[in-house]
Formats: structure tokens, C-alpha cells, sequence
């Protein structure tokens, strides 16, 4: 497949949207990065900074300010400096033939892992993230050493035949659940290395937050015997048509003391579940061949805590609200103490691998969303501290736009929530440009959901703040405003501009005030709609007020194009 070429003109620092696996045919919860995007996404976020050589002296002056760590990428409150906060990071390892840029080995995934600040507070859950990240790119490095010139052959045969086809091997971990219990996330490992279709297999991690030590079956579960009966009994009533083989005696196989799959002295392998805490109970991950052909698929079942209380050691359930990412596998989740299936299905319409439709079952109730162009999503639930639960969905699109969807699930049926039309909402970008680190920020708390919107006042980014799940499900901005990147936008004025001297809260200091031909504007917060604020280089803070269509003009005074040098807009 010729590498594709997508307009990336976000000067912002997009680090990367969500990324993740879609080749099946039906289902997709999480981002499939395109790695000329990837790239794209990483080179104008470091370009847009510069180095320090580069940078000026107010730039200097201002990272000073404003700290290489704050909420968004910089230094934070103290209430912020406490509480956890994980970001997706991505990598991408994939091998392109010369000349025309073939891929003919795409390998690429995402590591969670804690944002510097977060790992000073969290030290031993920062150690293990990053040991399982660093594993997961030293298995991808065994792969392609393995299986590279295979793939290049493969790629090279199928090319001149005519035909797109060239080896993969990627990952999606996706957060299951982060609170001062457990840390849970699931790899959703993909590919294809040659012979007759895709393999696809479960991994899970499961640590403690305050010693960054594993919890495998043993620490959560009493008694395998019992366990082991609860799960035979839910596979058969879940998956009725699985022809399974042996579920007693492939149940028989796992050993809850087990971290990872080992022989015994006698030469017999014994299995290590593969689970994650979610908040309201235990699933269980059974890959293709674990227990049943291929052509069955996978199988998820899930113990909810309080369905079987004396089944745990310890009390693992969750207590107020929360969010949990999902998974491309069946989702099993509790309404109102029963765990139903949460699916998500798109709609191919063309070659390309774009969609137009997506599809919500919430058991066997659908809601279908349509009218879209989009090629890939990623999708969490939001449970309020009141027990009302909801769906947001965010479908990737050319060009780094965003469509974001929310469904109410508190009822019977999905039902779609008409959100802000004015705002579109996107994921929240996290830069340490200090520790080169570019990624998302993953919301963990439906009362301090950490989001992005695109916005197209006076250049292209992505604003980024602090929203809550209102009462009917629409997103409630916390603070009023949101914070526009850091020191990547400044704009050089071409005229006097009359304009409102603000403060940190808004409120205005100074009216009317006239600010030079030649003063420099680094642009720092919005409230998405119509005001920018910007710092002067003196550190005073002037009020932007943008009003028309076309042209949009600032303080009723100048066109855009008239007032500014410095904007830059997505093509």
C-alpha cells in the first residue's frame, strides 16, 4: 500500500489522536494511527517550539512564566500536582521500501503512561508504565527482526501482482480503569506475519498505584474452583454457539497464581488469566485458541463485585463516578447491577477504509448515528456519581478534524445527546517538550474530563480545559475558558489596536487601552466562540473580541489579515 498523504497543517501540537487496531470487519473502539500522520503530528509539534537556540528571549522569558509542566503541558496547581494523570504516547516502527514509500511492515502501537508531574506523585506506577511501554517496543523490535524480509518479499510479490499487501504487527492498550485501587489497561495486540488470515490476542496489566506491583488472580480471587464453575457458566449462557474445547478441562488449564503462562516441574503449561479490574467488576479475556477455534473468536465475560461478594479477597469496586475506556472486544457493562454487552460497529463505504455510519448496541438495543466520513474511533463510558452512564465517541477524520458524539445509556435504548454545535470537542493534547513527550490526555473523572476543541480563532489549534458530564449528558465547560498551547502562537500586529486590559480571572483592569503597531500577542486562552486573550510582552493580558464571518474582524476595528502577521490556519 503507497503511503498515504493527509494535510497536517495544525501547527498545534496534535500529538497524535487515539491509535489502536481496526482491520476487523464489524468493530472499532480505538484509534488506527496512520503513521504518515504520526510523523506529520510530531515534526510541526517540535517545529512549531524550536529549539532553544532558536526560541527568542520573550519565548525564554515566558517558558520561565509558565513552566515546562503546567495542567496542560505546563506547571499545574498544587491540586493538580496530586492527583494521577495518564496520557496516550505512540510509537511507530513501521519499514517503507525506497523510492515511492511502500509500507511493507507497519508496526506501530501506544504506551499509557503517567505525565512527568504525575510520576513525582506516583513514582512506583510511573516505573512499571514505563517498563511495560519499553517492553512493548522491544517486542516490536523481535518482530521486525524476525520477520522483515518476509514482509518485504510478501510486499514486493503482491505489488507486482497487482494487489496492496504487506505484513502488520500492532498494539492498542486501552484503559480499563485508574484510581487509587488498581491501574488496569488491555492490550489489544493485532497481525498478520504470513499464512492464511490475521491472529489477534489479549494482554492485561493490572497494578497497583501505590507500589507499582502487579495484582494478578490470587490478590482479587478466593477460591478457583469456584471461579472457574462462575466462568463456565457464563461462557455457555453468553456464547451460546461457541463450540468450545473442553470448558471444564480448559478451564483447568489457568492457575490464579500466575502473572504469565509457565510450565510446571512436570512439563505441563498452565495458563494466566487474563483480566482487568474495571470499576463495577472483574472481565475476563479469552483470545482466539484459548478455549475455542478461531473461527468462534474471542470471548469476554464479566463478575460483576457485588454479584458475587465472597468470590474477593478484597473490595476492588469503585464508589462514585468514573470512566472506562473501550476495548475493540465485546464490552460487558453494569446497568443498574446486570452486566449487558456495549458494542460499537461501523459501516464501510468505500476503498479506503472510511466509514459513514457507526452503531450502538446497548444489549440488544441499537441507536445508529449516520451522515459521516471518518476512518477510525475511540469511544469511553462516563458513570456519574448519580448512576447515570453515558457513551462519548470521538470519529477521526482527514486533516486532524474531530466529530464528537455523546448517547445516553441510562435508559432502556441508546439515545443520542445533541451536544454544543458551536464547539467541537477533540482529545486534550499533552507537550513536555522538555522530556519530549507528545500525546493525549486520558479523562479519568466525569467531573474533571480533560478535553480539546478545535478552534479557528485568529490561527488553527486545539484549546484544551477542564469540562464536566452535565445532567442531560451535554459537556459543561468548568472554568469558562480554555488554554490555547503554549508560545506557539504569537502574532506581530500590523496597526494600533484599541482593546481591554484584562486579568487572570477575566475581569476587566484597563478599557480602551491602545496597544502599538509592532506589539507582539502570544495568544493564551479562549472561550472557543469569541474571545481570545493574549499576553503582551510586558505581561499584561488584552482582550480579543472577534465578531463577523467573512472577514472576521477583532474589536470591530481590523480584519484578521489586517491586524496580524503570525496566524496560521489548517489547509
Amino acid at each position: 500500500m503507497k503511503k498515504k498523504t493527509v494535510i497536517v497543517a495544525l501547527l498545534l501540537i496534535l500529538a497524535i489522536a487515539f491509535s489502536g487496531c481496526g482491520d476487523s470487519e464489524e468493530t472499532v473502539y480505538e484509534e488506527n494511527v496512520r503513521t504518515d500522520e504520526t510523523q506529520s503530528a510530531d515534526d510541526t509539534a517540535k517545529n512549531a517550539s524550536g529549539t532553544d537556540e532558536e526560541k527568542s528571549e520573550e519565548e525564554k522569558s515566558s517558558e520561565e512564566k509558565t513552566g515546562e509542566d503546567s495542567l496542560f503541558g505546563g506547571s499545574g496547581t498544587e491540586e493538580d500536582a496530586d492527583r494521577l494523570r495518564l496520557i496516550n504516547t505512540y510509537f511507530d516502527m513501521s519499514k517503507y521500501t525506497d523510492g515511492e514509500g511502500y509500507v511493507y511492515f507497519q508496526c506501530f502501537g501506544n504506551h499509557i503512561l503517567c505525565t512527568p508531574e504525575s510520576g513525582s506523585s506516583h513514582p512506583e506506577l510511573a516505573k512499571t508504565l514505563k517498563r511495560l511501554s519499553d517492553d512493548e517496543e522491544a517486542f516490536f523490535a523481535d518482530e521486525i527482526s524476525k520477520y522483515e524480509r518476509d514482509a518485504f518479499e510478501y510486499e514486493e510479490e503482491a505489488r507486482a501482482a497487482g494487489a496492496d499487501g504487506y505484513y502488520y504487527s500492532y498494539a492498542d492498550d486501552v484503559l480499563k480503569r485508574a484510581d487509587d485501587k488498581c491501574v488496569s489497561i488491555v492490550r489489544v495486540m493485532k497481525g498478520y506475519l504470513g499464512g492464511a488470515h490475521p491472529d489477534y490476542y489479549y494482554e492485561t496489566y493490572n497494578v497497583d498505584p501505590s507500589t507499582g506491583k502487579d495484582i494478578i488472580m490470587s490478590d482479587v480471587i478466593t477460591d478457583q474452583e469456584k471461579l472457574n464453575k462462575i466462568l463456565e457458566q457464563k461462557l455457555v449462557a453468553d456464547y451460546p454457539d461457541v463450540e468450545y474445547f473442553g470448558l471444564e478441562d480448559s478451564l483447568a488449564e489457568y492457575d490464579i497464581k500466575l502473572k504469565e503462562g509457565s510450565e510446571d516441574p512436570d512439563g505441563n503449561y498452565h495458563y494466566a488469566y487474563n483480566f482487568t479490574l474495571d470499576p463495577d467488576g472483574v472481565s475476563f479475556y479469552f483470545s482466539p485458541y484459548g478455549i475455542s477455534a478461531y473461527a468462534f473468536g474471542d470471548q469476554v465475560v464479566k463478575i460483576l463485585y457485588d454479584e458475587e461478594p465472597s468470590l474477593f479477597k478484597k473490595d476492588y469496586s469503585h464508589s462514585g463516578g468514573y470512566i472506562s475506556y473501550l476495548t475493540e472486544a465485546e464490552n460487558k457493562y453494569s446497568f443498574g447491577g446486570t452486566a449487558e454487552e456495549l458494542k460499537i460497529s461501523r459501516e464501510e463505504y468505500d476503498q479506503n477504509d472510511y466509514f459513514s455510519k457507526i452503531n450502538i448496541y446497548k444489549g440488544s438495543k441499537e441507536l445508529s448515528l449516520g451522515d459521516m466520513d471518518y476512518y477510525s474511533l475511540k469511544a469511553f463510558t462516563a458513570h456519574t456519581d448519580d448512576d447515570r452512564d453515558y457513551l462519548y465517541i470521538i470519529a477521526n477524520m482527514d486533516n486532524d478534524y474531530k466529530d464528537f458524539y455523546a448517547v445516553d445509556l441510562s435508559k432502556d435504548a441508546p439515545a443520542e445527546v445533541k451536544l454544543d454545535g458551536s464547539l467541537s470537542y477533540t482529545y486534550c493534547d499533552y507537550i513536555n517538550e522538555k522530556e519530549n513527550i507528545y500525546g493525549s490526555v486520558l479523562s479519568l473523572d466525569p467531573n474533571d474530563m480533560e478535553l480539546g476543541v478545535r478552534c479557528d480563532l485568529l490561527s488553527t489549534y486545539n484549546a484544551t480545559g477542564k469540562f464536566k458530564v452535565g445532567d442531560d449528558g451535554k459537556l459543561i465547560m468548568k472554568d469558562g475558558y480554555l488554554v490555547i498551547p503554549e508560545d506557539v502562537f504569537v502574532l506581530t500586529s500590523k496597526a494600533d489596536l484599541k482593546a481591554d486590559i484584562v486579568d487572570e480571572s477575566g475581569k476587566v483592569k484597563e478599557e480602551d487601552v491602545t496597544i502599538p503597531e509592532g506589539s507582539k500577542y502570544t495568544l493564551w486562552r479562549t472561550d472557543a466562540k469569541s474571545i481570545v486573550d493574549a499576553y503582551l510582552e510586558d505581561g499584561r493580558i488584552v482582550r480579543l473580541e472577534i465578531s463577523g464571518d467573512n472577514p472576521r474582524k477583532v474589536n470591530d476595528q481590523f480584519s484578521y489579515e489586517d491586524l496580524f502577521d503570525g496566524m496560521i490556519y489548517a489547509g
